[in-house]
């Protein structure tokens, strides 16, 4: 008896490794960001908008727009990931929170994640989520 249960909580570990700790939930994925930017000098104001996609890489540091935005990817789960901004940015969607601190942020599949300068004149914005 003793045997048995040994063999099924071994079993069981096992799935749990193998189910629970696959960073790779994400695979087929890649991070796609729309570059864009904002002006309150202008009415007629039109961004030029850069679409780039980016493969997902755990640690590995990203830099956008020339080092506009520069992040890592922290965590790999099952459907976002969780990166780590250099600067501080907004993603506030009731306008630019310009005493947000906030440098960690979820990028989903289901959901495009806003990310904002602080800035009240002129700004970028950058536009991420996950795409197949």
């Amino acid at each position: 008896m003793e045997k048995r249960i040994a063999i099924v909580l071994f079993l069981l570990a096992i799935f749990v490794l193998i189910t629970g700790c696959n960073s790779n939930n994400l695979k087929g994925y890649k991070l796609e960001i729309t570059e864009s930017s904002w002006s309150g000098w202008s009415e007629d104001y039109k961004p030029e908008e850069v679409t780039k996609t980016y493969e997902i890489e755990k640690d590995k540091e990203y830099k956008v727009d020339n080092g506009g935005l520069i992040f890592t990817i922290k965590e790999i789960n099952k459907d976002n990931i969780i990166i780590e901004t250099k600067e501080s940015y907004s993603d506030s969607e009731n306008g630019i929170d310009l005493r947000t601190e906030k440098k960690e942020f979820s990028v989903s599949i289901d959901k495009t994640t806003k990310l904002t300068t602080q800035t009240m004149d002129a700004g970028d914005i950058y536009y991420l989520k996950l795409v197949k």
